[in-house]
């Protein structure tokens, strides 16, 4: 069958691989970035300022499933108390 009766679309994918879709892929701007939570800032300071806070919540009040649902730091304090005990 001829491929345009399909509405068969040729997309490149983001590795440049050559992938057959039914139709053209959405373009990966404002209608995808909602999707996923992307939010834009106005300038450099408070998306450095949203960035560190994430770090911050991601490392020290974050339960992590690996680490038996505790924060990455209550980790870290819990080994460096077994080590001085153990030195």
């Amino acid at each position: 069958m001829p491929t345009s009766r399909l509405q068969i679309a040729v997309a490149r994918g983001a590795c440049g691989g050559l992938h057959r879709t039914r139709r053209p892929q959405a373009s990966n701007t404002a209608s995808n970035a909602a999707e996923i939570g992307v939010e834009y800032r106005p300038d450099r300071a408070g998306a450095r300022r949203d960035i560190e806070n994430w770090i911050r919540n991601y490392n020290q009040r974050r339960l992590h499933s690996s680490l038996d649902y505790r924060t990455p730091i209550e980790t870290r304090h819990t080994w460096q108390e077994r080590m001085a005990t153990a030195a």
